[in-house]
């Protein structure tokens, strides 16, 4: 069995990552046993949701309080938030019973609290099995374990030599691998059968980001089909169906990756956060992204690394967004960058996640617990 550990219920990236793995396990082996858990929610389950929504209204309310809070406590090198140390140890205490009961062959941890919470179990010798981050934005924090940890999945190779060079992590510890995508997001793109534009504007799970205002542009591109992803904002999904817009076609949260696929296979451009597996999706589809929008903490982060990449477009607030969206889709030489972004991008890739999970798969039951030392970078290649 291999447990794999996001945090919290809210559906973000970490739930996706999470669920892209297990989707990848169970694509190459139906018979291998996967569990994904939530440590917060099985520890609290109480206050786990009264914290989304405190963070939630943090974010939107009081960016710039949140973000100097994230980058002082959970983006720094060394990790001591002494709030948070009692649910910290609780966590702990609950998921040490749980790894000992299910006994899984192996732990993938997509957040860096269980992270945190697995890594310190490994290093007291409370547990041997093999431990893995899969890192979910472009960059690693200080809140991720990184003693404890055999491998480190990284995004990209700007991330590897972060650890190598800030936390003294061992080469052979760190793959490349990009940050986990659904198998259902096939590389594959079809043929589009209209010429005429159509872009999707995408606010993150939550519908968080200016997106009102975004469509309030679309009436002057009659000719532009908008599909708008407004997450589990209903407010936003309900003003969008009373306005009735003929271009302009909310979509509510879409769960399936399979459907995300097909609307990927149908639009020219995508204007959106950047949040590390959007990103990573339209990576795959090789749709260009245009950044409106940018939350504090993880995503400004995330910005900070795409942005001299060349790998998105940031939007000038000071001038209408739509406008400079259709101006660099029309320029060949702009989009010609952002596939030679995209191919140098992809080119530091060691193991992309079906390879990996591959590899994972048959190195597993030979290493288990006692010979899990093997288990590396070096290994995975061999």
């Amino acid at each position: 069995m291999i447990l794999i550990l996001p945090f919290m219920q809210m559906q973000s990236g970490h739930h996706q990552v999470a669920d892209a793995i297990a989707a990848h396990i169970k694509k190459q082996d139906p018979s291998q046993e996967v569990e994904k858990l939530d440590i917060f929610n099985y520890t609290f389950p109480r206050i786990e949701k009264m914290i989304s929504r405190i963070y939630l209204s943090w974010i939107q309310k009081h960016p710039v309080s949140y973000s100097k809070f994230y980058a002082k406590q959970f983006n720094q090198q060394t990790y001591n938030f002494k709030p948070f140390s009692p649910w910290e140890n609780l966590m702990e205490e609950t998921l040490e019973r749980i790894i000992l009961e299910k006994k899984p062959e192996a732990v993938i941890c997509t957040h860096s609290f269980p992270s945190h919470a697995v890594g310190n179990l490994k290093v007291k010798g409370h547990i041997s099995m093999p431990v893995i981050n899969a890192y979910t934005d472009f960059f690693a924090g200080g809140v991720w374990a990184k003693d404890g940890v055999d491998l480190h999945l990284v995004p990209s190779k700007a991330v590897g030599e972060h650890l190598k060079t800030t936390f003294n992590i061992a080469p052979e510890q760190i793959l490349i691998s990009g940050i986990p995508v659904h198998p259902a997001i096939t590389r594959v793109k079809q043929v589009k059968s209209s010429k005429a534009k159509h872009l999707l504007v995408a606010g993150g799970n939550s519908g968080l980001g200016d997106i009102a205002s975004l469509t309030a542009q679309c009436s002057a591109y009659p000719d532009t089909h908008f599909s708008v992803l407004c997450g589990n904002n209903q407010k936003l999904f309900d003003t969008l169906q009373t306005s009735r817009v003929p271009n302009v076609t909310p979509l509510a949260y879409i769960s399936s990756r399979e459907e995300m696929n097909a609307l990927y296979e149908q639009v020219d451009g995508i204007i959106t956060k950047p949040g590390g597996v959007t990103i990573s999706e339209a990576f795959v589809k090789r749709i260009p992204i245009f950044v409106a929008s940018v939350l504090p903490g993880q995503e400004q982060i995330n910005m900070d690394y795409l942005i001299p990449k060349q790998l998105v477009y940031p939007i000038d607030a000071a001038q209408p967004a739509i406008a400079q969206v259709m101006n660099v889709l029309e320029d060949e030489v702009q989009c010609a960058r952002f596939e030679r972004a995209i191919t140098a991008y992809e080119q530091d890739i060691e193991l992309n996640t079906e390879r990996f999970i591959e590899q994972v798969l048959h190195i597993l039951p030979r290493d288990h617990y006692k010979s899990h030392k093997r288990f590396n970078k070096l290994a995975l290649l061999s």
